[in-house]
């Protein structure tokens, strides 16, 4: 409610991924993940993507001084004012020792994704599944077993991430098997991204078109007639890797 926290202030530069120009710099955040035009992200946080800190070139102008503005992709890019200029933002920083709130955040999001009500399509979608025996339960473990190895509930590349990515797709596509790309990649958001309660507030669009295309190449994820479903044995292998993570 009275501060930020920060895990870096990006580098000048084009050659490192986390300088400004970077390929994990400003124009990613805002190309791929949807951050407002409006300036220059210069800080990431540490929800790992989901608000950032940039500078604000509304006011000024491209000559100007800009403002400093927190952006919470997780509340709809709200737009936070910080300081009138970089100098004070930089002077106002102090040790997060003062604010340490890792191990209250991760605990409610413990709480979440063990108790927290499912979006209306997860729920319609796992109703709809007689291959998985206890499936709500099963999706529960392995996104706590996420939280706990994070400290947050989020999906990203890692292995657990890409399994939820797959039991996603794997439940739509059961339920609406005439599904295109797009189609898929417009209804993710609806699942577990920005599921109510059982959520996640945000996510990275490039990366689920990403993941997605990856599966095809692999061979994992067929086309045919721009109709996108698993393979028989894809299929079967994540209910397999859904029961053998989820019992562990």
């Amino acid at each position: 409610e009275d501060h930020i926290a920060i895990t870096g202030i990006m580098g000048i530069g084009r050659e490192k991924s986390y300088s400004l120009c970077g390929d994990l710099g400003s124009p990613f955040m805002i190309e791929e993940w949807g951050y407002p035009d409006i300036g220059v992200v210069i800080c990431d946080c540490p929800s790992a993507g989901h608000d950032v800190v940039m500078l604000d070139y509304r006011n000024c102008g491209k000559d100007g001084e800009p403002e400093v503005i927190h952006v919470d992709q997780e509340d709809n890019y709200e737009i936070t004012f910080l300081a009138p200029d970089f100098e004070t933002f930089i002077r106002g920083l102090v040790s997060d020792e003062e604010y340490d709130t890792s191990e209250e955040d991760k605990e409610e999001d413990l709480r979440k994704v063990a108790v927290g009500q499912f979006s209306p399509l997860l729920a319609k979608l796992c109703s709809h599944v007689s291959e998985v025996d206890q499936l709500e339960h099963k999706i529960r473990k392995v996104c706590t077993r996420i939280v706990e190895e994070k400290g947050h509930f989020s999906f990203h590349a890692d292995e657990l991430s890409t399994l939820m990515y797959d039991v996603q797709f794997w439940l739509y596509t059961s339920s609406y098997p005439n599904t295109s790309r797009q189609q898929y990649l417009d209804v993710y958001e609806e699942m577990i991204a920005f599921g109510g309660e059982f959520g996640q507030g945000g996510y990275a669009p490039g990366w689920i078109s990403d993941w997605l295309d990856g599966r095809i190449r692999e061979g994992l994820i067929v086309q045919e007639n721009g109709v996108l479903s698993f393979t028989d044995q894809a299929g079967s292998e994540v209910i397999a890797r859904l029961e053998a993570e989820a019992a562990k």
